[in-house]
């Protein structure tokens, strides 16, 4: 189903190299897409034209270009959450699209080696720059919502809530890829910072503002967390998934844990989170907005489930 949402590129025509700084053609491609009006396969020729144009020059001016479009389509896929199914189709396209060779040498102007081609990264196959880029962008989206979740101005919490939680979400949705190449488990150690805080600790003050963002990790990621919690993965992230046996947060902060077992990723932590969404699901303190959150968020866990119960 289309979105009743206007698309809105993340483009700024006056923003300095490597931010975002795609042409205005590039950027009708993209509308021209999300509209419906051409397809995937034709997007992704279009807009990587300057790159295939920029490889016959020189490698700086290539590499630029290919930041340029990652950027693009990062910043415009956690500004746009409900285009993010149309971005995900956009960049397996692209990494179809004929191998670019790199110009040698590989050094910028100062005489650095640029990103491309690094460990023989290919264009476009492996989406050289993409992941490193997105977890750039994720850690800015991050600190921006700590620092603004609680502030006097309504409308900036709000906005930096939603803003997080569509970095979340593009994050789960990235990772679902089962690429490495484009991101690995380690964008899901964020989003384990929201589920800890809005289901492990006792009034948590992001609880309201975050709860969302933890949300969006379960709907659009839960095999994937159910993934690592049946390998019990350990992650060393502070103050991610704690337990009596790794310094937690509460500790830091003198807030209860509701969590009582031990850290990392485990079935029993995933039984945990399954009971207390199921709790918040019919929580009367809650706004109905968020008890719908906490319901898809026991659905998208069953569901889940199912399905490692289809693959053994």
């Amino acid at each position: 189903m289309a979105s009743t949402q206007p698309f809105i590129p993340a483009w700024d025509p006056e923003a300095e190299p490597g931010a975002c700084r795609v042409s205005s053609e590039q950027v009708g491609h993209m509308e021209d897409f999300m509209a419906g009006n051409t397809g995937a396969d034709e997007c992704a020729m279009l807009l990587t034209k300057p790159v295939r144009e920029a490889a016959s020059q020189d490698a700086e001016t290539m590499d630029d270009a290919v930041f340029a479009i990652n950027s693009f389509i990062n910043s415009s896929a956690s500004t746009n959450p409900d285009y993010q199914p149309q971005m995900l189709l956009l960049i397996k396209a692209i990494q179809k699209l004929p191998l670019v060779e790199v110009p040698t040498p590989k050094l910028d102007e100062d005489g650095g080696p640029i990103s491309l081609g690094d460990e023989n990264e290919r264009v476009w196959e492996d989406m050289p720059g993409f992941g490193h880029l997105w977890g750039d962008k994720l850690r800015a989206r991050q600190a921006d919502f700590y620092d603004n979740y609680n502030s006097t101005d309504t409308t900036k919490a709000a906005t930096v809530s939603a803003e997080w939680a569509n970095a979340i979400a593009w994050s789960a949705r990235l990772v679902s890829l089962h690429d490495p190449r484009i991101a690995g488990d380690f964008f899901l150690y964020f989003t384990s910072y929201s589920i800890s805080h809005v289901l492990e600790v006792k009034d948590h003050p992001m609880f309201a503002r975050e709860l969302p963002a933890a949300a969006m990790g379960f709907r659009h990621a839960a095999p994937e967390l159910l993934r690592l919690c049946r390998q019990r993965r350990q992650t060393d992230a502070k103050y991610a998934l704690y337990g009596t046996d790794k310094a937690s947060e509460t500790e830091a902060r003198g807030l209860e844990s509701l969590w009582t077992g031990l850290g990392g990723y485990s079935l029993e932590r995933w039984d945990f989170w399954k009971s207390r969404w199921q709790a918040l699901g019919t929580a009367s303190a809650l706004e109905e907005t968020n008890r719908t959150l906490a319901r898809d968020a026991v659905g998208a866990m069953e569901s889940a489930e199912r399905l490692f119960l289809d693959i053994q």
